[in-house]
């Protein structure tokens, strides 16, 4: 399968894009799309043998970094609204 190497610089250079990068490149070159001609936002979410087991991981992989990405966020209002609070 191929992958994103630590030396190619991708367009998007968000938190979460290599994985994303790499989920795309295991869902286009799945029976799901090679076989069955469905785009890769088709094929995310089935459960059947044209998926094969490693974009199921990688798709979990993916959804956990965006989640860890929420939870920063909520921690960092929190902990501002902490320090705020000490002021006033």
């Amino acid at each position: 399968m191929m992958r994103y190497e630590g030396n190619e610089k991708l367009a998007d250079e968000t938190a979460c894009a290599r994985v994303r990068a790499d989920l795309k490149m295991c869902l286009l070159e799945s029976d799901c799309c090679k076989k069955e001609h469905k785009l890769p936002r088709e094929c995310l979410g089935r459960s059947d043998a044209t998926v094969p087991d490693e974009c199921r991981a990688l798709r979990t992989t993916f959804f956990e970094c965006k989640r860890s990405l929420i939870i920063d966020s909520d921690f960092e209002v929190e902990r501002v609204t902490k320090i705020k609070a000490q002021f006033v």
